[in-house]
């Protein structure tokens, strides 16, 4: 096995234990959860320049709403950041 096909391994492991944490979390907080409690969710992801919002639950529409304004801060915030400091050429 070269150290290419290692590497390539090495990640797909890695990418495949951080999203079996993720489940294994969701799993977890769910089981623990009373069946009378009603649960809410909201997220919001940026596909490249694209806000995908997402929710669900009583309050599930305002925190898919509150998710996607701290998204949309969050990329300005980084925005200004890259456009403040530019690379220069023949620079690192």
């Amino acid at each position: 096995m070269t150290w290419e096909e290692s590497a390539t391994l090495l990640l797909v492991v890695g990418i495949l234990m951080v999203v079996a944490g993720f489940l294994l979390l969701i799993h977890s907080a769910i089981i623990s959860i009373p069946s009378e409690t009603k649960i809410s969710f909201g997220g919001a992801v940026l596909i490249g320049p694209i806000p995908v919002a997402f929710g669900g639950g009583p309050y599930g529409e305002q925190l898919a709403i509150l998710a996607l304004i701290i998204a949309v801060l969050l990329a300005i915030i980084l925005m200004f950041f890259y456009l403040a400091h530019p690379r220069r050429v023949g620079q690192t």
